[in-house]
């Protein structure tokens, strides 16, 4: 037991760990929890038997795709994306400086899909923080990104060329990893050339050997 604190202990004092900041985290901001969020969005459609104040949350995925497969077919997709939007706006205050601290203490924070008000707070630090580079990375070195790449073209047609250019954009700007789908060969050959050319793929040997084991032009 005391190795695995003694472990711990020096995981927090180098910084080595990983933040996971819930939806509740930046709810102090105004930031409407999952249930709030499911009783907006089931005001556009309401479902019959359907009481959000009493349904399990474990329910919640389930109800929020019968919501969005009602308004897919009456061609109001637009209004759920909308929901969410103003749902998500802070409505007390953009962010506080609990989520500074948490930035400062660890190396990497990951929130959920729909909570913003990180990235806000980033955003504003970045701007009042003297420019030293010329991305987020070269600026705060000590904090690491990672992003679900495939949530950035839901909802719209050829996903997988967004993805891929997407990937490189967000590479340029300092992005650490993200989860990718291994399997689209083009979506690699990004990544491959994108490290090359950003200079982390020293002479370009994974570049050379990954194309020459493809044997593709």
């Amino acid at each position: 037991m005391s190795n695995s604190t003694d472990n711990m202990i020096a995981d927090l004092t180098e910084r080595d760990f990983i933040v996971f900041a819930g939806a509740g985290m930046s709810k102090v901001t105004g930031v409407r929890g999952w249930r709030e969020l499911l009783e907006a969005l089931n005001g556009l459609v309401a479902l019959e038997g359907v009481d959000i104040a009493k349904i399990d949350s474990l329910h919640f995925p389930e109800i929020a795709q019968m919501i969005y497969d009602r308004l897919e077919r009456d061609g109001r997709i637009g209004e759920y994306y909308e929901t969410i939007q103003e749902c998500m706006k802070p409505t007390q205050s953009s962010w506080e400086s609990r989520h500074w601290k948490i930035i400062r203490a660890s190396n990497s924070v990951v929130t959920t899909n729909i909570d913003g008000v990180f990235e806000e707070a980033m955003t504003d630090i970045l701007a009042d923080r003297p420019h030293q580079g010329s991305n987020g990375q070269e600026r705060f070195p000590e904090i690491n990104t990672a992003c679900g790449l495939s949530n950035v073209s839901f909802g719209l047609p050829q996903r997988a060329k967004l993805n891929r250019y997407f990937l490189t954009m967000a590479m340029a700007a300092g992005l650490d990893c993200a989860i990718v789908d291994t399997m689209d060969c083009e979506l690699m050959d990004a990544v491959k050339a994108s490290e090359a050319l950003l200079g982390k793929d020293r002479f370009c040997k994974n570049y050379i050997k990954a194309f020459r084991e493809s044997k593709r032009p």
